[in-house]
């Protein structure tokens, strides 16, 4: 009793929430359906609008007491009626559409005949079924006693028999008749009746009534070896069967598919679903009036193996539940429970946001929704005597808790954000030339807050905008209105200098034992070189002759302090060795013409020619060096001799005396 009290209580609660606290609720909601087609859960129920609202919130849909979801769509349903609810979250606030929602069914076929042509004498297996549908989305296809489906709604070639032909449609849609093959002699039957096996055994059974033919009788189960007739045949499993029946003259008759069903453990049970307030996990599933199967039965819930006689279940979260029955024998029954929640406390914050520098804030909480009253709020863990609103606030982030009559509570974060802040400055600076600390900062304007402002640089207050007499360095301003709302900011004031610097090399590419000539643009007293032979230097220009990849720096200052560096590198290129002669007998010692360091050059050309212009050697630009080693350049060994050589190593920035190469080379063989 006190359960069910509980239950009232909760229903008079969401009533009153309804009424007095959703204000504004969804009162109307529009819908389409799609029919169920041929018995399958193919029917569709989708929600395209609703009508009012309260501001704020999101919608879910619950049918037929299910769990709410929050897509518009429902599904895979089966025919019939379904009632439709509109929740509106977080408050709670429920609209249920007055009338029962209907999901059509719509059948593929309105009728099917099968007519049967006997068979024109005992086993002769040349009977005939004309199949007549009418309805359904054609093609068709048919099946005959579970063989192939074909395309012809005509079997020939029958035996005598009970037969099973399936007509499918289009759609899928399918509906099994019966055809009754007789025979002019020989064996027939009236009729059946089959019986369902247990869960634990095969207990299944079939009772045939009506047979003639002459005797002795005898039957086939299943395809099996020939038994004396009996009309009643035991001990079948779940599943289909095929009894042949025969008799003295051999004459047959086949029932092809006689169904065995499964007995199930219950008939009729009482589920109770007591709801899980606020989702505290305190939900409940028990049973009564249990009917049908062998009891004692047990019990056990969702993932549980453990099956016990407790009938009970709590301290259930809400949702969805899988309740498993079993009873004396073993067979199960499953069934699908929802456990709802009473949804906890909300309500929506109006806020009055503070100006900048003051604590003239509120949050005033309202509507309020839940369970039931009376509601206890609280403002970063203190209570306002369960009332709103919280006042004298500043800015920042506010935790608010809302708790309900029946100790459901919920918390939500408010921000309040100051108003009329100083949002920006500009300020003018005046950087300093080299040498001078006549730097300044000017605040030209300021936007937002309350004047009058009061100017800090560096932590020092002033009521003027400009600071002077300021040397190079960082400097942080704050500026303070007169509600003392403050801005902060950095500016940087830096040192320039009066002249430019920069170095040309020429030529900035050089081989071994040449110079080049470096000049700068630099207007300075001072000068200061590094690298290389230019230690000493005192002016802007220099000459240098590195033996090596150098890199030149000048450091140049005026007497009022200004200071420019600039640097540039001269790359240094190792002269090519050329050898006057070279022996290419096989030796191992000179059997090739070395040019040592002619891979610093990669688009070098190299030419050999005989003393008759024959050319016998060729590099040519970026190809990969191979030293001449005395044969011709179709391969063939050359004799002893004087040869001529050209080389072009088309080196940039690199003087003509060290970029061509033209001699004598003497091959020894």
């Amino acid at each position: 009793m006190r359960i069910f009290y509980f239950l009232l209580l909760i229903a008079c609660l969401h009533t009153n929430r309804s009424s007095a606290q959703c204000a504004g609720q969804v009162d109307s909601v529009f819908f389409s359906t799609s029919d169920e087609y041929c018995g399958n859960a193919n029917g569709q129920l989708l929600i395209t609008n609703t009508r009012g609202g309260i501001a704020g919130q999101t919608l879910q849909y619950q049918l037929n007491g299910g769990v709410p979801q929050a897509s518009n769509v429902f599904s895979n349903l089966t025919a019939g009626n379904y009632t439709l609810v509109v929740i509106e979250m977080p408050s709670g606030c429920q609209y249920t559409y007055p009338k029962p929602i209907v999901v059509a069914s719509k059948r593929s076929f309105t009728s099917i005949s099968a007519n049967a042509v006997a068979t024109t004498g005992c086993n002769t297996n040349d009977g005939k079924i004309t199949v007549v549908p009418v309805g359904g989305i054609t093609p068709n296809m048919y099946q005959l006693d579970g063989g192939a489906f074909v395309n012809n709604s005509m079997f020939l070639n029958v035996p005598a028999g009970i037969h099973y032909i399936v007509v499918k449609d289009s759609k899928g849609c399918d509906t099994i008749v019966t055809a009754n093959v007789p025979q002019p002699t020989g064996i027939t039957f009236a009729n059946y009746v089959a019986y369902p096996t247990s869960c634990t055994g095969n207990t299944g059974s079939v009772k045939i009534k009506s047979v003639t033919g002459t005797t002795p009788t005898t039957m086939q189960i299943d395809g099996s070896a020939a038994i004396p007739y009996n009309d009643s045949i035991i001990s079948l499993a779940l599943g289909n069967h095929k009894i042949t029946l025969i008799d003295a003259a051999g004459c047959k008759f086949a029932i092809n598919t006689i169904y065995i069903p499964l007995q199930p453990p219950y008939t009729a049970y009482t589920v109770h679903v007591v709801t899980d307030t606020c989702s505290k996990n305190v939900g409940q599933i028990f049973i009564t009036n249990n009917a049908g199967g062998a009891v004692p039965c047990t019990f056990a819930l969702d993932a549980s193996t453990t099956y016990t006689a407790n009938a009970q279940f709590s301290n259930l979260a809400k949702g969805t539940h899988t309740l498993h029955i079993k009873d004396s024998n073993g067979c199960l029954k499953d069934t699908t429970l929802t456990i709802p929640t009473t949804y906890k406390p909300q309500g929506t914050p109006v806020l009055t946001q503070p100006t900048c520098g003051l604590t003239d804030g509120q949050i005033n909480i309202t509507p309020i929704t839940g369970a039931g009253a009376p509601y206890t709020l609280t403002c970063n863990g203190t209570t306002a005597n369960g009332t709103n609103p919280f006042t004298n606030l500043g800015g920042g982030v506010y935790t608010i808790k809302i708790t309900d009559g029946l100790g459901c509570d919920s918390t939500q974060q408010v921000t309040l954000i100051e108003q009329n802040k100083i949002t920006s400055i500009n300020a003018l600076l005046t950087n300093i030339v080299c040498g001078s600390n006549l730097g300044s900062i000017n605040v030209i304007s300021v936007a937002g807050g309350v004047v009058p402002y009061l100017y800090a640089f560096n932590g020092a207050s002033q009521t003027t905008t400009t600071k002077t007499a300021l040397p190079k360095g960082t400097y942080a301003i704050t500026i303070t209105d007169d509600n003392n709302c403050k801005y902060d900011t950095v500016v940087v004031l830096t040192q320039t200098n009066p002249f430019d610097c920069a170095l040309t090399a020429t030529p900035s590419n050089i081989v071994t034992g040449e110079s080049s000539t470096i000049t700068s643009n630099a207007t300075g007293t001072t000068n200061v070189w590094t690298g290389t032979g230019a230690e000493t230097a005192t002016t802007t220009s220099v000459t240098v002759a590195p033996t090596v990849t150098t890199n030149y720096t000048l450091t140049t200052s005026t007497a009022e302090g200004c200071i420019a560096t600039c640097s540039t590198t001269v790359i240094v290129q190792p002269k090519i060795v050329v050898y006057k002669a070279f022996s290419p007998n096989g030796d191992g010692k000179n059997d090739t013409w070395e040019l040592t360091y002619l891979n610093y050059y990669p688009k070098a050309e190299v030419s050999v020619y005989s003393r008759w212009g024959e050319l016998v050697y060729r590099k040519k630009e970026d190809d990969t060096y191979t030293p001449f080693d005395g044969k011709s350049t179709t391969g063939t060994k050359l004799t002893t001799g004087t040869y001529f050589y050209f080389i072009d190593l088309n080196a940039e920035d690199v003087s003509n005396d060290y970029n061509y190469y033209k001699g004598f080379v003497e091959l020894i063989q």
